[in-house]
């Protein structure tokens, strides 16, 4: 009976539940045997033979219907598809923000100008010792 797996043991093989399992054994569709425990026991190239057999409609061996892997990919297909949304926003602010902060440099060069200005005026001289370039 070394070459019979328990229905779990196979159940985890084939990516299945035991309870799919012992539903193709009860309708006669998998072959198995019962241990000294009582327990069903079930041989490895059975189990693949059965769901290999499936039609196309059904879910591939590797992969079934509705899987953790599924659900795992469309979440962080979705994850992905937010990410992208933020980062074009962020794009878009940056963008924004730069714009006016070249706005504030032009309006702080011409108040420069306008204070230089009312200064050479009122003191007479040039007061190009108080700023910087």
């Amino acid at each position: 009976m070394s070459d019979y797996l328990l229905l779990a043991e196979a159940a985890r093989i084939v990516e299945r539940s035991p309870i799919r399992l012992r539903t193709l054994i009860n309708e006669g569709k998998l072959p198995s045997v019962k241990d000294e425990r009582g327990r069903h026991r079930v041989r490895l190239h059975d189990v693949l033979g059965h769901f290999a057999s499936l039609d196309d409609r059904q879910a591939p061996l590797n992969q079934p219907a509705d899987s953790p892997s599924d659900r795992l990919y469309e979440a962080l297909k979705e994850q992905i598809g937010m990410l992208q949304e933020t980062l074009r926003i962020e794009r878009a602010e940056k963008n924004y923000l730069m714009d006016e902060k070249s706005k504030i440099q032009s309006e702080l060069l011409k108040l420069t100008a306008e204070v230089r200005a009312i200064l050479t005026k009122e003191t007479g001289s040039k007061p190009s010792n108080w700023f910087r370039r």
